[in-house]
């Protein structure tokens, strides 16, 4: 994808996913925790929702299931399973928690 950044814009997931991954992932969010996104070279297209409608949730579950899926491709299955964990921080900046995927996904 030539310009993934008109897909969603600066700092959304979408475009990060089709930045890390020019023409190998397609993806958009939806409202709720609804995550889609396609891999044409697999023929494979995704769509997910978090159940709770967390948009974090369901961004650190998409970047985990795209990470297996290209587990051949180690260095991109690295950057994908890296872009799923996200850290949590206090107002002084202190980490406190993350969002990161569990179970089959981790």
């Amino acid at each position: 994808m030539a310009e993934p950044w008109y897909v969603a814009g600066t700092g959304r997931a979408c475009t990060a996913l089709m930045s890390i991954a020019p023409g190998r992932i397609f993806a958009k969010t939806g409202a709720e925790g609804v995550f889609c996104a396609a891999i044409p070279e697999q023929g494979l297209g995704i769509a997910l929702k978090c159940e709770d409608g967390s948009t974090r949730g369901a961004e650190a579950m998409i970047g985990a299931v795209l990470a297996k899926l290209f587990s051949e491709d180690q260095e991109l299955s690295a950057k994908l399973g890296d872009w799923s964990k996200k850290s949590l921080k206090n107002w002084n900046g202190i980490e406190v928690g993350q969002i990161r995927p569990v179970g089959e996904l981790a």
